[in-house]
């Protein structure tokens, strides 16, 4: 079995070697910029990367801010557990703020694989190990290779992969979320060596989000137009599965979740008096809905204090509305986290307040580290992470009242609490790693045979 995939992920190799999961993989841009995933890593050069500026690790991670006197200039951000460098954010500073200029990504090899000119400067561009440019990609998607065509969509350098890689002998089992570009290559060539597995990230309606009868997801048409179908499709469900089963009259819809590791057991002080909100702040993450919520919680619990983590276009209005309730210092916005499982961590409480998700890997974290959940039943993923008086609650979609008092009840019951906190870890052991390589490698061996789901 050899897996391909076309989205930019240099570190999918490596991914799948940690996972001890058997077999080749082939990605677009490795092809485009000439990797060899056998040949031996460099790693990178720091001390020549930094160039003798003053370094600063960041706590409970391998990441490494670095300062030009008093600025921050580089954040260099490693894989937790192989410590390999991942990539480097370069900040400078520009109308009095410090922005986010540039991106460059290393590959595990230690060559830089790819820069993104993040201000907008200046298109994409992808390297191959020996440094010289192989690509370039500009802000409407247009890939210009080096040697090769200029594909003006990502279906036109789909088509001119495939068509190199599907030309001789073998089996390959392509896999794609969203709409995939490859799809019409297929529908044009009917190659009889080629497997496709589809994949649901999140809920495949709109509208009034009934699974059932709301209007299905432009990316998701594979769901429902013939000429697409796949050899399976993965939702990260069993509801998800059933649902698109009974909707779209599918027979090869499998449900697989996604991997939730272990934490370590990180030495930070735990408060139980902190809840973390993480998720984007968007209609769609319901954080207006958390802080109404918390408002409820601290008028019982003062001493009660909400964090949220992450960006979105809510969060002017988020402030302004705890200001205006007189929360004042109880409201925190951590804009984006790096250091998520040290924030679960030192925390009591996790809420979710989503009006739909695709599996919710915010709970799964949050129960990993010890770290009760108290979630809205949405469509998909909280069902099936929390159990209602083991690990957290669940609450009807929108109930607010509900959610505040199942809030405050963990604050003020100490002895809940610490029953709750002790199941988490346990109850999440179902989606470690080689539990879900498991159940991809018997898909992918059976779509590979042609043996019935």
């Amino acid at each position: 079995v050899c897996l391909l995939t076309h989205e930019y992920q240099n570190d999918a190799a490596d991914n799948l070697a940690r996972l001890g999961v058997r077999g080749r993989l082939l990605n677009l841009y490795d092809t485009i910029q000439g990797v060899d995933r056998q040949a031996s890593p460099n790693p990178v050069n720091m001390d020549a990367l930094i160039g003798g500026l003053r370094v600063a690790p960041v706590p409970f991670t391998r990441d490494l801010r670095v300062f030009d006197g008093e600025e921050c200039v580089m954040y260099c951000a490693h894989d937790r557990e192989s410590g390999v460098l991942r990539y480097v954010n370069y900040f400078e500073a520009r109308d009095g703020q410090r922005i986010k200029v540039r991106r460059d990504t290393y590959d595990s090899q230690g060559f830089l694989s790819r820069r993104q000119m993040l201000d907008g400067s200046g298109p994409t561009t992808y390297f191959r190990p020996d440094g010289k440019p192989a690509a370039f990609e500009n802000a409407d998607g247009v890939l210009e290779i080096a040697g090769g065509p200029r594909c003006t969509t990502k279906y036109e350098a789909i088509a001119w992969w495939l068509q190199q890689l599907t030309a001789g002998d073998g089996t390959y089992v392509l896999i794609g979320d969203r709409s995939p570009e490859y799809s019409q290559f297929f529908t044009n060539n009917r190659q009889t060596n080629i497997r496709v597995i589809h994949m649901l990230h999140s809920l495949h309606v709109l509208g009034n989000l009934d699974p059932l009868t709301a209007e299905t997801k432009r990316w998701y048409n594979f769901l429902f137009n013939p000429a697409l179908r796949s050899n399976a499709v993965v939702a990260a469900t069993e509801q998800q599965r059933d649902d698109v089963m009974r909707r779209y009259g599918l027979t090869n819809a499998v449900a697989i979740p996604h991997a939730i590791p272990a934490m370590l057991r990180l030495e930070v002080p735990r408060d139980r008096h902190k809840i973390v909100f993480a998720g984007r702040l968007v209609q769609e993450k319901g954080p207006d809905a958390a802080l109404s919520a918390f408002y409820k919680v601290h008028q019982n619990v003062p001493e009660a204090h909400l964090h949220f983590c992450g960006e979105g276009n809510m969060r002017a209005s988020l402030a302004g509305r705890a200001r205006a309730l007189g929360l004042g210092d109880a409201v925190v916005f951590e804009g984006f986290c790096d250091n998520m499982p040290a924030m679960f961590a030192s925390a009591g409480l996790c809420i979710c307040t989503s009006r739909n998700e695709g599996f919710s890997l915010v709970i799964g974290e949050s129960l990993a580290a010890g770290c009760p959940v108290v979630s809205f039943d949405c469509n998909y993923g909280p069902a099936c992470m929390v159990s209602n008086g083991v690990n957290g609650f669940l609450l009807p979609p929108g109930d607010v009242e509900g959610l505040a008092a199942r809030m405050t009840q963990l604050l003020q019951d100490a002895a809940l609490w610490q029953t709750l906190a002790g199941n988490c870890r346990a109850s999440v052991k179902q989606f470690s790693p080689p539990a879900v390589a498991e159940l991809w490698a018997r898909l992918l061996l059976g779509v590979a045979s042609d043996i019935s789901l």
